[in-house]
């Protein structure tokens, strides 16, 4: 109860925790459908909580977003579910390449292109968004 009590997990990310701790694989699903069936443990509002969360605090794209709930063991359908709330990628990648326009306003033209073309790209936004972005960003500096 200790791992649930300090943050959210997936039933994926809370099974290899338990089974860390050298506990019978049985006894594992036995706590883990008690926790579904009493809605402790609910992979649907995990991803949906995460992806708000990480979408608000690190700024990722979608598809990034998507690859991080599959690490923690959500299914491709719940995790495209969970993305699909979201929008605004645009905005997103906009309010990124102007915070990184802004920190290398000091350097040449191609320079501050690479760099928010590559803060971008590393983000995990589509690389026509990041085109157009970076030049209308630069192109109002």
């Amino acid at each position: 109860m200790n791992m649930l009590a300090m943050r959210d997990h997936s039933s994926d990310e809370l099974r290899k925790k338990l089974l860390k701790r050298d506990l019978m694989p049985e006894a594992i699903d036995v706590l883990i459908e008690k926790l579904q069936n009493s809605r402790l443990l609910n992979d649907e509002e995990f991803a949906h909580r995460f992806a708000r969360a990480q979408r608000e605090n690190r700024k990722l794209s979608r598809s990034v977003l998507r690859r991080e709930l599959s690490k923690k063991g959500i299914s491709p359908e719940l995790a495209a579910d969970a993305v699909a709330e979201i929008d605004g990628e645009e905005e997103l990648a906009r309010e990124v390449a102007e915070k990184k326009a802004a920190s290398t306003r000091r350097l040449d033209y191609a320079v501050r292109e690479r760099r928010i073309l590559g803060m971008l790209a590393r983000r995990g936004f589509p690389s026509a968004i990041c085109i157009k972005v970076t030049r209308e960003v630069l192109a109002e500096d």
